[in-house]
């Protein structure tokens, strides 16, 4: 039942904070899409292939997976009889995923180059609320749950 929960917090927290990343993305007119810029950053230095469209199914099932990973970690987090099963605590563990995010991010970048139509400091401004809002769906779900 647990790995179940955490797998339908992972596929739905993604989701919704790919959906946020999306509206963002319209708003400010910046390549946001978490998975789109994963295969774009593969495109730069992938065997000298750059035929990686933006929704090539390499980002999409990396995106989900270290979803799912990190899911799991805050499933753990959740479980933990010492701290407080609030939607403050989902939003808190979502802001410390989404600096694990942009530390990620950093290390990609200086491997593979920057990628194309985005800003750095926007992307990851947005990449923290975006984990934000993943966290805060991830212990909804593990609350409806428990």
């Amino acid at each position: 039942m647990e790995l179940t929960v955490t797998l339908l917090a992972a596929i739905t927290g993604t989701a919704i904070m790919t959906l946020y990343s999306q509206l963002l993305e319209f708003l400010v007119e910046l390549k946001l899409n978490e998975a789109h810029l994963l295969n774009r950053l593969f495109s730069n230095n992938h065997d000298g292939n750059t035929s990686l469209n933006d929704n090539n199914y390499r980002g999409w099932l990396i995106h989900f997976l270290i979803g799912f990973f990190m899911s799991l970690g805050l499933h753990f987090l959740y479980l933990c009889h010492t701290l407080p099963k609030t939607l403050l605590m989902g939003g808190i563990f979502g802001l410390l995923a989404g600096l694990i995010g942009v530390v990620g991010w950093c290390a990609m970048i200086s491997s593979y180059g920057k990628p194309k139509g985005t800003k750095l400091s926007t992307f990851y401004m947005q990449l923290i609320g975006a984990h934000v809002v993943f966290g805060l769906v991830n212990y909804s779900i593990f609350s409806m749950f428990s």
